[in-house]
């Protein structure tokens, strides 16, 4: 596989190319992607709701003084 890798390219852009079968051009987040893939290391990814929520039940539990008023 031949992969183009940019800073800038996460997000997807038309080729003109004829074909693509064995590129690929992408950014660090797809990058990550395909080592997860190759690596098997991928997870199941959680939507923003649910890791917000889990954010905000690990912050109550501490309760650091910083955002103490925030929670209560």
């Amino acid at each position: 596989m031949h992969i183009t890798f940019g800073i800038f390219l996460d997000g997807s852009e038309w080729s003109s190319a004829g074909a693509s079968i064995g590129t690929m051009v992408c950014g660090p987040l797809q990058m990550l992607q395909v080592f997860e893939g190759r690596l098997g290391l991928s997870a199941v990814q959680s939507n923003t709701p649910e890791r917000i929520n889990q954010y905000v039940e690990k912050i109550r539990a501490v309760a650091p003084a910083w955002c103490r008023a925030s929670f209560g």
